[in-house]
């Protein structure tokens, strides 16, 4: 009777209840099977390699990895493999077979001197088990295995073992004296307009690229960006950080192992090497963990204020319609706020405001602080690169890596500069920017002389100069070829009176530099030590592999002894380094197949190096690496 009465009194409510419940069930399915497709539409296919999809989930967890692995300093962040290539290099090894296991991780560990506590702070601080952080750091020894053993094919035969022997162990005594083009562009007349414009139109289109052996100068502008970006200095801001007892007490504990100090009852060691380390109290380090405690707080304030003030730039663009080819979001409709507005609202967090001019990407890169940023999620790109992956400048490559790109206008993502903690043998975050790009300029050559004139004029000069020197080179050879390159130089009066006057008016130009030039010493003849037929590097010349080549391609060219006076004498430009060497072989020195017998151990581990080195640039490029295992990349989708 209760029951039917309760039904009576309350049908209506259970009704609306029942009614409600029913909707529920309706719509349930359908919302996991809108989940469902959207997980489905989100999950991103970066190409095939092995047979199968390679996926966004994939190349997550391979990014995930990274970070842990560069963050244990286990991978050098410079050096770190892309998400997709690290993903790719993981799959190569599980195809090969190839897998380390815990056991081994934890015994190189050890062997590598990663302590227990070591381990456990890169465990908690990425809140991963040792498990996963062992199995983490088995998948890189397994990609390091890989390349090892692909490595150990670089071999070489007997005969080339012998020519490399001989390159570097065949040794010439030769003299050498240089003239330094520099010091005739004072005698060299001003151009007219006739040769000004010439010179103008052959290098408006070229960059400039000198060589050895010929300078060519060019004005063809490169990509510039102008850029404005906002930023707080913890060094600025530490000074009100304020910490309390309680958190240096919590901080102290929390990283007790930082606090350590000579163990005063260690006796003296016999070797010289520092004492054991004990730990310290926190009275003795209360001080020292008060400082840094208020340092980490005040980066942290810092980051805090730049990520909200990137939350809040980049709101109107998180709807942009983007391409669906390359990424680029169309900026969005109205009046939105400037980086300006930014520093003023959040003037007493610290933000500073900067702002460029249109500047190319060496120039960006060179910025200090700004040039030093990176994306803390790819620690490969960095802030100057990041801007040039813009709108206007940048065509997203479908085999590339899918790498951030921005528009003109849009906020680019938080970008950070570190410092390195030798304690935790890690870069750690230190200054966050937030920038974006206002205005590009495409690569193109300048719209007329005048935009460059004076460059031109002086480029000019120093290429005029470059050719009178040559003259008194060619003149100074002919002689040598006579009497030797010793008498010819003292004989060179003229030459060197030349250079002696051309230093003095260096010196006394305005803006000259502090250090004096030294182009008539630089006319006395050296000897080199060392003068091998490899030799890149020659003492008091710089760089200058085409003298040794052109040295001893005198002496193959006289085999059954040594040449003849009149073919001892060689004129070899270095224009990158705008000089004339002018060389003279006095002998070279015969090389013995009893010294190669003794040396080829190690000449053969030399040649082993250099190829592995080789190998180990041409194993760890993508275009060979994709090529290696059969990766073929998707089309370029929209990013989201």
């Amino acid at each position: 009777m209760n029951l039917v009465k309760t039904l009576r009194e309350n049908g209506r409510t259970l009704l609306m209840v029942f009614m409600a419940l029913l909707l529920v069930a309706f719509l349930i399915p359908q919302s996991l099977e809108g989940c469902g497709n959207q997980r489905r539409d989100m999950l991103i296919q970066f190409g095939r390699a092995f047979g199968r999809d390679v996926t966004s989930v994939e190349v997550q967890r391979a990014r995930d990895e990274l970070q842990v692995l560069m963050s244990a300093g286990i991978i050098d962040p410079r050096s770190a493999p892309s998400d997709v290539d690290y993903h790719l290099l993981k799959s190569e090894a599980a195809q090969m077979g190839i897998r380390v296991g815990r056991a081994e991780v934890i015994d190189l560990l050890r062997r590598a001197g990663f302590t227990d506590e070591a381990v456990a702070a890169i465990q908690l601080r990425n809140s991963i088990s040792y498990n996963q952080l062992f199995d983490m750091i088995g998948n890189w020894l397994a990609v390091m295995r890989v390349r090892s053993l692909q490595a150990a094919a670089c071999l070489t035969s007997l005969p080339r073992e012998m020519l490399s022997y001989r390159d570097q162990s065949q040794e010439a005594v030769a003299l050498l004296s240089q003239i330094n083009s520099k010091a005739f562009e004072s005698s060299v007349p001003e151009p007219t307009e006739e040769q000004l414009q010439a010179f103008f139109a052959e290098g408006k289109d070229r960059m400039t690229a000198h060589t050895a052996d010929a300078l060519v100068f060019g004005y063809k502008l490169p990509d510039r960006v102008k850029i404005e970006y906002l930023t707080v200095d913890p060094d600025k801001i530490k000074s009100r950080v304020v910490v309390k007892g309680a958190q240096v007490e919590r901080y102290f504990a929390d990283n007790a192992a930082r606090y350590t100090k000579p163990d005063p009852t260690a006796p003296p060691s016999s070797d010289g090497s520092p004492p054991p380390q004990i730990p310290m109290t926190f009275e003795e380090a209360r001080d020292r963990v008060r400082e840094e405690l208020r340092d980490v707080r005040a980066v942290e304030e810092a980051q805090r204020v730049i990520n909200n003030i990137y939350a809040e730039a980049h709101r109107p663009w998180v709807l942009a319609e983007r391409d669906p080819n390359t990424g680029f979001a169309r900026a969005p409709a109205g009046e939105l706020p400037t980086f300006e507005d930014f520093q003023r609202k959040y003037a007493a967090d610290g933000v500073e405001y900067y702002k460029t001019e249109l500047v190319d990407q060496a120039t960006l890169q060179a910025t200090a602080g700004f040039g030093q940023a990176r994306l803390p999620e790819r620690q490969s790109l960095s802030a100057a690169q990041l801007a040039f992956r813009v709108e206007g400048l940048f065509v997203p490559d479908p085999q590339e890596d899918r790498l951030s790109v921005i528009s003109v206008g849009e906020p680019a993502p938080v970008v950070l500069s570190g410092r390195f903690d030798f304690q935790a043998r890690r870069m750690v975050p230190r200054q966050a920017f937030v920038f974006r790009v206002l205005e590009v300029a495409p690569s193109a050559p300048p719209a007329s002389l005048d935009e460059v004139r004076e460059q031109v004029k002086a480029d000019w000069k120093t290429f005029e100069a470059h050719r009178v020197a040559r003259e008194w080179a060619e003149k100074l050879a002919a002689r040598a070829r006579e009497v030797g390159l010793e008498a010819a130089v003292r004989e060179a009066t003229e030459l060197r009176e030349k250079l002696a006057a051309a230093e003095t008016a260096a010196t006394q130009a305005p803006g000259a530099s502090p250090i004096p030039p030294r182009w008539a010493a630089a006319l006395d003849p050296i000897t080199p030590s060392q003068l091998t037929r490899g030799k890149q590097f020659i003492e008091q010349v710089g760089a200058a592999g085409p003298v040794a080549a052109a040295l001893f391609e005198l002496a193959d060219k006289s085999p059954a002894g040594p040449p003849a006076q009149a073919e001892r004498v060689a004129v070899v430009g270095l224009a990158n380094q705008y000089k004339w060497v002018v060389g003279e072989l006095v002998e070279v020195k015969p090389i013995y197949e009893g010294g190669f017998q003794a040396q080829v151990a190690s000449a053969s581990l030399r040649n082993r190096m250099t190829a592995m080195q080789r190998f180990d640039f041409e194993w760890a490029a993508p275009q060979n690496l994709y090529q290696r295992i059969g990766f073929v990349a998707a089309e370029p989708r929209a990013r989201r």
